[in-house]
């Protein structure tokens, strides 16, 4: 059946509609129905084969509701996908997820790559931004996580923090440009810039602000306490550093 027809204009200063509404009968029966459109492009369409909604124009709607998955999109350009309980706000967040379920996505491409990973939260422009398969990370600020791929089980907090890990896992980094791992995984690093510089050792321990950042160690089970200390060897393993550098 013919569909509720807006014809006239909006004031695009006010979002004031002025026109006419034209409203047919209603099929319910139908498995997609277009509610209302204006202007003859379709506005507010409804399913009641998965019980979905959307609200906007084309193929990025202001808001995506999907009852049958329990997904939510708002501003986002949404992948085709069989995952639930996703959550996504922002232009290209979660717009690739094809299987991926209980993913949180907050910001401008936050998990823009996602694709089967679940569990994921990301907050913030960019963050999270190329992980794929990734599961159980936590990107809270700018460009956390951002080159993550398949790590999980990853908390990376504050704008840049572990934005260069693609495939470590169980990592903690925690301030601005913390941890600056590619590929280790079971590391801490606390303060701004901490282990900054460290790209694949595992199993290390950087705390205070510059802690390891201009070192470039590979090595393993190395702690560093104490503002600018760093280690003298690329490859040290086994070792301790207290007191600031």
């Amino acid at each position: 059946s013919a569909s509720p027809t807006f014809t006239g204009t909006i004031n695009a200063a006010t979002a004031i509609l002025s026109g006419t509404l034209t409203a047919p009968i209603f099929n319910a029966s139908e498995a997609t129905s277009t509610i209302l459109s204006i202007n003859n492009s379709p506005f507010l369409v409804a399913s009641s084969t998965d019980y979905s909604f959307s609200i906007g124009f084309g193929e990025t709607p202001a808001l995506l509701v999907d009852g049958n998955a329990g997904n939510f999109y708002a501003f986002s350009v949404t992948g085709t996908s069989s995952g639930y309980d996703n959550v996504a706000m922002g232009y290209g967040s979660l717009s690739s997820n094809t299987s991926g379920s209980s993913n949180n996505a907050f910001g401008s491409d936050a998990l823009e790559l996602n694709t089967s990973g679940s569990y994921n939260n990301a907050f913030g422009l960019d963050a999270g931004s190329s992980n794929t398969t990734g599961e159980r990370n936590n990107f809270f600020g700018r460009a956390a996580g951002y080159s993550n791929t398949t790590g999980s089980y990853n908390n990376f907090i504050g704008s840049d923090a572990g934005a260069y890990n693609t495939t470590g896992s169980y990592n903690d980094y925690i301030g601005y440009r913390a941890g600056g791992n590619t590929l280790g995984s079971n590391n801490v690093a606390l303060g701004a810039y901490a282990a900054f510089n460290t790209f694949n050792g595992s199993n290390n321990v950087n705390i205070g602000y510059s802690s390891g950042r201009t070192s470039s160690n590979n090595g393993t089970s190395t702690t560093l306490l104490g503002a600018f200390t760093e280690v003298t060897s690329s490859n040290l393993s086994t070792s301790t550093a207290i007191g600031a550098g």
